[in-house]
C-alpha cells in the first residue's frame, strides 16, 4: 500500500526539501480532549473511525534531558495523508500544551509530518540552517522522530522514520476504510 515516491526520499538535503519533503503523510493537531475531537471529525466531518493510540516515549529535549512522555493520539484512516490528533497527557508536553493556551478551535494546528529514511541527515540540515530542534525520540526497532520549529512559517515540522512493523502499521491505518 505504500505509495511509490516520484523521487528517492531525502536525496537532496536542501532546506526546502527538509521543510516540505516528498513524503508528506500527516497534519498534526493538538487538542484538550482526544475523544471529543475524534467524535467531531467522525460525526461533523464524516471521517472514517479514527484509530486511537496511547503513545509513550522518552523525549529528548534540546538540553539533553530525557523525560518519559505520554500523548493520547488518534489518526484518521483510509487515505494516504492522515490527520493526527494529539492530546498531551504527561511528561515533556510543553511542545503541545503551548498550542492550547487561550481561546481557539477544538483542534489547534501544530505540525506537518514528513516521512524520512535518514533522520540524522535531516537533523544536520536543520541545524545547518539554524532551525531549532524542539524534541526528539527513538523507539528501537520501530521509529525515530524529531520536531523542528520553523519560525518564518510559524509551525513545527515533524520528521519520522518508521522501521519494521511500525511502518506496516502506518500502511494498515492508511488502508482502513468503510468503502468510501
Amino acid at each position: 500500500m505504500k505509495p511509490e515516491a516520484t523521487e528517492p526520499r531525502d536525496t537532496a538535503r536542501t532546506l526546502p526539501r527538509v521543510l516540505l519533503g516528498g513524503d508528506l503523510y500527516k497534519v498534526g493537531y493538538v487538542v484538550a480532549d482526544r475523544d471529543e475531537a475524534a467524535r467531531a471529525l467522525e460525526g461533523a466531518y464524516g471521517f472514517e473511525p479514527l484509530v486511537r493510540a496511547e503513545v509513550r516515549f522518552e523525549a529528548v529535549l534540546p538540553d539533553g534531558n530525557r523525560v518519559e512522555t505520554h500523548l493520547a493520539c488518534a489518526l484518521t484512516t483510509g487515505r494516504e495523508h492522515l490527520i493526527e490528533v494529539m492530546q498531551p497527557v504527561s511528561g515533556a508536553v510543553d511542545l503541545w500544551t503551548d498550542a492550547l493556551k487561550g481561546p481557539g478551535p477544538l483542534l489547534r494546528f501544530h505540525n506537518i509530518g514528513l516521512l524520512t529514511d535518514d533522520l540524522e541527515k535531516v537533523k544536520a540540515t536543520a541545524a545547518q540552517h539554524q532551525l531549532p530542534l524542539e524534541l526528539s525520540a527513538h523507539h528501537e526497532g520501530a521509529w525515530s522522530f524529531a520536531y523542528h520549529r520553523v519560525p518564518l512559517l510559524g509551525h513545527l515540522v515533524e520528521h519520522i522514520h518508521y522501521v519494521g512493523a511500525a511502518g506496516d502499521e502506518l500502511d494498515r491505518i492508511r488502508g482502513l476504510s468503510r468503502g468510501f
